[in-house]
Formats: C-alpha cells, structure tokens, sequence
C-alpha cells in the first residue's frame, strides 16, 4: 500500500487518492504549525495564536493544507527569523476562514502589510484590525478604513463591500500574483520583474492550459491539482523563465511565451517539481550516503543525487506529456521535434547517476522506477 503511495507520485499515468494527498498535506501543515506556534507565539500575539490552533479540528481540501501561506510558517521556523511572521499567521488564518472555520479576532502586524483572502482578494494596506467569520460571510475591519466584507456563494467567494480590495486574475482555478500581492515578501526568490498579468498574457495561459487538456486530460489534472498560483515574469529577450519554491507549494513564477505548446511544457516541468515537493512530505528521496556531486545537463553542473531525480522527474514527465501530445494527433512544430530530441539526450544523462546510486529511498525509488518503467515502454496509453 506505501509503495502504492510512493509510485503515485511520479505521474498521473498511475492511479492517485487524492484522500491521500489531502491527509499528507494536512498533516504536514498541521506539524509545522504546531511548531510555529511554539517558535513565534509571543511574536503573533495570542489572537493569531488562537485562530492557528484551530488547524488540526478542519477537515479542508488539498488546496488548504498545500498552500504558500503554511510553506511559509514552516520556513519562519527555520532559520528565517527576517520572515515577517505576523503577517503570514494572519494570512493562514484568513486561508482557514476561507475554508469555513468561523471565529474573531484582532490582529497587529509587524508593520502596514496587504493581506490575501481567499487567495485572490488583496487587502487594503493596514497593521491592525479586526476579523469577523460567521455564517457564510468574512468582515476584514482595518483600523481607520470603511469594513470590508465577502460572502460565500456557490463554493466561491464574493466582495460585497469595501473599497481598496484588489481582485486578481484567474484561468480556471490559477490565480495570477502582481506585485501588490507579494507585498515585498518574496525573499529575494523572484529572479526577475513581475509581469503585468493583462488580457494577452492570460488568454496565452487560457491556450496553454486548453493545450495539455486536449492532448491528455491526465495531465491537466496533474497541473491543476498542484499549482494554483502563477507570479508571471518578464523575462529577457529570448529567454524563459521558470521556477519553484519548495517552501511555496502550490506557486510557481514563470515567464509566458506565445508558443501554447512551450508554456504547456514550463507548466509540465513546475507540476512535477510541486509533485516531487508534495512527496517529501513522506520522507526523503535519498539516504544521505551517496556523497558525489552528478552531472545534470539543465543546470551543467555537479547536483546531489536529490536534484538529479528532481530533474529526471520533471524530465520524464515531459516527455510522456510528448507522447500523449502525439498520439492525439496535435500538430508537431519543429520546436517539438528538436525539443524532445534535447530531452531524451538530457534524460539519457540525468538516468546514468540514478541507476548505478544505491541511495534512494521507498520514496525516492516509488517516483523513479515507475518513470523508468514508463519512458521504456514503447506504448504510453493517454
């Protein structure tokens, strides 16, 4: 049954419980704040502190638990004492109340800061308020501004009234971050100037998205289940940008370019990493006893064992998206031929440390064996 767990997570062209996911991400968002609270209790005040310790009694979504705001209470715990804890406690408790749990409170942030509900809303800026959660509506009360209130409709959340709330763009269920949404918080993790998320960018991820569901619905729902927030980047002339915070689950930041099939291929890549993330929840990819530094092709540098296997995974899992891709007969540009040759070279390269290393885990075998298994075979079904 574990083994069935680990292998899982490689792609979705094995069987998933999404129960399962659910409960590894609950008690993984459970843990950390278990320790938050004990790390930062006297920093958040006893308010944010109250609301926290609701966490264990809800039984939310996988959307709840995988979320950037707990990623962030784990790594205020570790090390990053700079992390601005109040905010992301308040952050985490309007995550809860956007998932049903009623309650009051006050709050005092470490400084003016605009806070997320629901993911999408942007708050006006304020240090201190007041939240008010009962029977299906949310009232953010901020010091010296008119109240602001949402109500729930149709398992969805609405602005009924208030003034300087911002409301961000989505397609489907991925919700596109501006520069008022990371409020400053990013850490220093955004490697480049964050996009204008305007029409023409979003109807380029609408293709994108439309794209992956017409050449596997397997892998629409593979992306769709663990990304749900995109920070969109400029990206230098010529370049594409893309990347994953282990500490953000369920955010990526990525550039956009116009060909549908090479963002599909950028959202493939950072559905995997937020997969091989989700799946060290259950332990490590690797024993600690392989020691040498691997060449990996996409980096061209030495990497551990550990991001070797991020890489192949993320790797494989394109190329079986090819495949599904082909066999529904989609056209095939010259960029998807080059590409896929580029890929199974660099696959070729990331497989040679995996096979001979006697490192990996339960974990770490359950991803790789069944890609192993899968990019050998000569028929994929879609």
């Amino acid at each position: 049954m574990l083994d069935d767990i680990h292998r899982a997570f490689s792609s979705p062209l094995l069987p998933c419980d999404e129960r399962m996911l659910t409960l590894i991400a609950a008690e993984h968002a459970r843990s950390v704040t278990a320790r938050f609270l004990d790390d930062r209790r006297a920093e958040i005040g006893e308010a944010l502190a109250g609301c926290l310790a609701a966490l264990p009694d809800v039984d939310g979504p996988l959307s709840l638990y995988f979320d950037p705001v707990f990623g962030m209470l784990g790594h205020a715990i570790a090390g990053r004492r700079e992390i601005a804890a109040p905010s992301y406690a308040a952050e985490a408790c309007l995550a809860l109340h956007a998932a049903g749990v009623e309650g009051e409170w006050d709050f005092r942030l470490e400084g003016p800061a605009r806070l997320r509900f629901a993911g999408r809303f942007v708050l006006p800026r304020a240090e201190e308020g007041r939240i008010v959660a009962r029977g299906g509506r949310v009232t953010v009360d901020l010091h010296g501004q008119a109240p602001v209130t949402f109500r729930r409709e149709r398992n969805d959340w609405t602005l009924i009234s208030g003034n300087g709330v911002g409301e961000l763009p989505r397609v489907r269920k991925i919700v596109f971050l501006s520069e008022d949404a990371l409020d400053g918080r990013d850490y220093g993790v955004i490697p480049a100037p964050v996009a204008l998320p305007d029409e023409p960018l979003l109807a380029a991820w609408r293709g994108a998205l439309t794209l992956i569901r017409s050449a596997s619905p397997r892998y629409a729902a593979w992306t769709e289940r663990v990304i749900r927030y995109v920070i969109p980047l400029v990206a230098p002339e010529g370049a594409m940008l893309n990347g994953s915070q282990g500490h953000r689950p369920a955010e990526v930041h990525m550039s956009t370019p116009s060909d549908p099939l090479r963002l599909a291929e950028m959202l493939i890549h950072e559905a995997s990493h937020q997969h091989f993330f989700l799946a060290t929840r259950l332990g490590a990819v690797d024993d600690g006893s392989d020691k040498a530094l691997h060449y990996s092709p996409l980096v061209r540098e030495g990497r551990p064992i550990e991001r070797i296997l991020l890489a192949y995974h993320a790797v494989a899992n394109i190329l079986l998206f090819y495949r599904a891709y082909e066999a529904a007969g989609l056209p095939r540009s010259d960029f998807f031929h080059r590409n896929r040759e580029q890929l199974l070279g660099e696959l070729a390269q990331l497989d040679e440390p995996l096979q001979r290393t006697g490192s990996l885990t339960a974990v770490g075998l359950g991803m790789y064996a069944p890609l192993a298994e899968a990019m050998a075979a000569r028929e994929q079904l879609r």
